[in-house]
């Protein structure tokens, strides 16, 4: 007799964008299925349940003690990731938490130590990390398709509107760094690992950081340029560099369908580029939510794409960044004060 593997289960909390892609996704993976969505305001989270046909909604309380639920999706506003996960892991569910998994590494190490406590699955959703044309482009680097790598630059910036939510409030956790940058600086640690030195400017206002320029150094001459805005635009794309070629990332790089690989002497790195090209699977998130089925299915307690350590090891990094960019905006406007 063949064991039939159930499907999980999961719930979803929040009714945002991001929610929205990732329940469509979800009801086209086989072996997931969203059971209920989660929302604090009650006529949302039942119209938005019924135009996923999800069978229930209710608030976050009832998805810790609905038995029904596998898995529990948090996006919601990003100061609030580590309460509910937490709540969420000692509740016995598996967790998956939209990236930043929380406001500093602290409280992501925490919350991989109770997953543990508990023996839950926890992972942080950076969808990124699972794209398929991402790891194209690090079997690319690491093949030696563009000689010895040198330099990356990679950036993020388009100008969102003021009133979108609680991108711009620090009480919820607003941060440039931490919603956009977040890409960036796990595309170079990819790449490169941990850097030496870190080079910040930024600007800030209200207790969040707006915008990031940053080079990023490590050892023999190699560095990395990010920027990031949620003012302006800058370039959603990639550049990877080395001494025998370069190759493009699509943008935008995190969620990229397609890459070009240049390489070679001169004339053959203008004249013969090499492309690369994934059909797109769904809205991006379908490629994570299987690695997180099979993860589970398996036992695991994380996804090997996206391990703990790189996951914490990225947070510590960008809290660095971001308390560098709060502190210089803090002594601008003293001295502003003092004139």
């Amino acid at each position: 007799m063949t064991n039939v593997q159930q499907p999980l289960r999961w719930a979803v909390v929040g009714t945002g964008g991001v929610s929205e892609y990732f329940v469509s996704d979800l009801n086209t993976v086989e072996g997931s299925v969203p059971v209920a969505i989660v929302s604090r305001d009650a006529a949302r989270g039942r119209e938005f349940a019924d135009r996923y046909s999800v069978a229930s909604s209710y608030e976050f309380s009832d998805a810790l003690s609905d038995e029904s639920v596998d898995v529990i999706y948090i996006a919601t506003p990003m100061a609030t990731h580590y309460t509910m996960a937490a709540a969420a892991l000692k509740a016995g569910k598996h967790v998956v938490v939209e990236k930043p998994i929380a406001m500093n590494a602290d409280e992501a190490r925490e919350l991989f130590s109770i997953a543990r406590k508990e023996d839950r699955f926890l992972t942080e959703a950076m969808w990124m990390m699972f794209n398929p044309i991402f790891h194209a482009v690090l079997a690319a680097v690491n093949a030696g398709g563009i000689g010895h790598l040198r330099s990356i630059r990679a950036s993020f910036g388009l100008p969102f509107p003021k009133d979108d939510g609680s991108r711009r409030d620090a009480v919820f956790g607003g941060s440039a760094l931490l919603d956009q940058g977040i890409y960036a600086v796990s595309l170079v640690r990819a790449l490169m690992g941990d850097p030496e030195r870190v080079h910040v400017s930024g600007d800030a206002q209200g207790g969040v950081d707006l915008t990031h320029w940053i080079t990023l150094e490590f050892s023999d001459g190699r560095f990395a340029q990010i920027a990031g805005s949620m003012q302006e635009y800058t370039d959603p794309s990639a550049s990877i560099n080395g001494t025998g070629g370069w190759i493009s990332v699509d943008q935008p790089f995190w969620a990229a369908a397609g890459f070009t690989v240049r390489s070679g002497d001169i004339a053959s790195a203008f004249t013969q580029p090499v492309r690369t090209e994934r059909p797109a699977d769904g809205f991006g998130y379908s490629p994570m939510i299987r690695a997180i089925g099979d993860a589970i299915n398996a036992g695991d307690r994380y996804c090997k794409e996206h391990s703990p350590d790189d996951t914490v090891a990225v947070i510590e990094l960008l809290e660095r960044m971001r308390a560098k960019i709060l502190n210089q905006a803090s002594r601008s406007r003293a001295a502003v004060g003092r004139d």
